[in-house]
C-alpha cells in the first residue's frame, strides 16, 4: 500500500474517527507484520453476527469490554448470536482427527478467525494442519 494511502487512512481514523479506515489500516499492519497500536486495537471491533454449525463446537468471543465469553455450543436449535466482539473462536468438542479436520474446513467456509484445540489456546487459521505459519494467539484472543 502506498505511503500516501496509508497516511490518508491514518488521518481519517485519527481526525474523523473513521472506523472503516482504522480496520483497513489494522489489516495492512497485520499483513506486513507491523505492530498494531492501542487506539487501533481498541477500535478494532467486529459487528454482531450469527453463527451456526452442524458440528459439535464450543463458541467463544472476546467482547468489546475485553471479557472472554462463552457464546454456546453447536449444533443448536437456532443460530448462536455473537455480540459486538474483537474476535471469536471455536473449539471442537470431539478430538478425533477427522472431526478436527471437518472443523478446520468449516473455519474457512464460515470465516472463523480463531480455532482452539484446547481450553487454553486459540490458533489462527495458518496454524491448522497442512499450513506453514507458526504464530499463535492466547485463549483471550490477543493478537
Amino acid at each position: 500500500m502506498a505511503d500516501e494511502r496509508l497516511r490518508g487512512l491514518e488521518r481519517r481514523f485519527a481526525e474523523e474517527g473513521d472506523l472503516d479506515a482504522g480496520r483497513e489500516l489494522v489489516a495492512h499492519l497485520r499483513r506486513t507484520g507491523e505492530p498494531v497500536g492501542g487506539a487501533l486495537l481498541a477500535a478494532d471491533l467486529r459487528p454482531p453476527r450469527s453463527f451456526a454449525s452442524e458440528l459439535p463446537l464450543a463458541v467463544y468471543a472476546l467482547t468489546a469490554d475485553d471479557a472472554v465469553r462463552w457464546i454456546g455450543n453447536t449444533p443448536s436449535p437456532a443460530p448462536l448470536e455473537l455480540p459486538e466482539h474483537r474476535t471469536f473462536w471455536v473449539r471442537p468438542l470431539r478430538s478425533e482427527p477427522e472431526h478436527v479436520a471437518r472443523a478446520a474446513e468449516e473455519l474457512a467456509a464460515q470465516q472463523i478467525p480463531r480455532f482452539a484445540l484446547s481450553g487454553r489456546q486459540a490458533l489462527e487459521p495458518p496454524l491448522l494442519p497442512g499450513t506453514s505459519s507458526s504464530c499463535a494467539s492466547s485463549a483471550r484472543g490477543r493478537r
